[in-house]
């Protein structure tokens, strides 16, 4: 266990993996990004298709 309460290198220690950890989800969220954008100039759109269409089924009033 990693005890910040009085020790400064444990509070170093903390602070480090905490900056690390952040560092780590922007360079997910810039990857995701930059797929994302590369997919779309390729014509794909992303999303959950339409369970119903526009048009009226069959058996609603």
């Amino acid at each position: 266990m990693l005890d910040t309460s009085d020790d400064i290198s444990g509070e170093l220690i903390f602070t480090v993996f905490g900056a690390i950890a952040k560092f780590q989800r922007q360079q997910i969220v810039k990857g995701t990004r930059e797929v994302l954008d590369a997919a779309r100039a390729r014509g794909r759109v992303g999303g959950r298709p339409q369970a119903l269409s526009r048009s009226p089924t069959r058996g609603s009033c």
